[in-house]
């Protein structure tokens, strides 16, 4: 790290790693003590990071910088395992997004990441499967798959869903109340959690 240290405070609100900012008289930064219960393989993991990230600096695309350790790892495994990251100033991130203008502007970044990565060398960099949860909870997050789950769903019949709904008689206020209070709050919570955290430089 650049500077002495001067403070360092709990970051963000993630709930699978403990995030950290670290303060010094020159430079901020991402402290994190990663999950490895979520997350056992960790070399995988900072594997997957580091290919990503690296591919797309050499694009001259701005991205995580992942701060060496002093013997040239991109995390320190000690008593647990710790990354660290260059803290990216001038940014926002949003745990609840209300203006739609949001959502548009992390779709369009998005669909930017995925086209920038269309030319990924995944031969020479191949993707670990670091997360210990279910198998198709983690497809959820690769794109194809995710897009044919979505659909699935859609398509499929749940409980508490009306069994017709018109064209010209759409799922108004007094059915949603019809649901069972149960099944809405899981619903809620599902839904809260699949939404990501984003990041939006507030110069935009």
């Amino acid at each position: 790290l650049q500077g002495e240290v001067t403070d360092i405070r709990p970051y963000g609100e993630g709930h699978i790693n403990v995030t950290m900012l670290v303060t010094t008289d020159k430079k901020r930064y991402i402290l994190q003590k990663m999950n490895t219960k979520v997350f056992p393989d960790a070399d995988g993991l900072m594997g997957n990071v580091c290919g990503v990230t690296e591919h797309l600096r050499a694009r001259g695309i701005e991205t995580l910088e992942v701060i060496p350790t002093k013997d040239g790892k991109s995390y320190l495994r000690s008593d647990a395992c710790y990354r660290v990251y260059a803290f990216i100033e001038n940014t926002v991130t949003y745990q609840k997004v209300t203006d739609a203008k949001v959502f548009e502007n992390s779709g369009r970044a998005f669909g930017e990441f995925q086209n920038y990565l269309a030319e990924f060398d995944a031969e020479n960099n191949p993707y670990h499967r670091a997360y210990a949860g279910d198998v198709k909870k983690l497809d959820e997050h690769i794109l194809p798959l995710r897009h044919r789950y979505a659909v699935d769903t859609v398509g499929s019949r749940h409980c508490w869903r009306r069994p017709v709904v018109g064209a010209e008689n759409p799922l108004d206020d007094s059915s949603v109340n019809q649901i069972p209070q149960r099944k809405k709050r899981d619903t809620e919570k599902k839904t809260a959690h699949n939404l990501p955290s984003l990041s939006v430089d507030n110069k935009s």
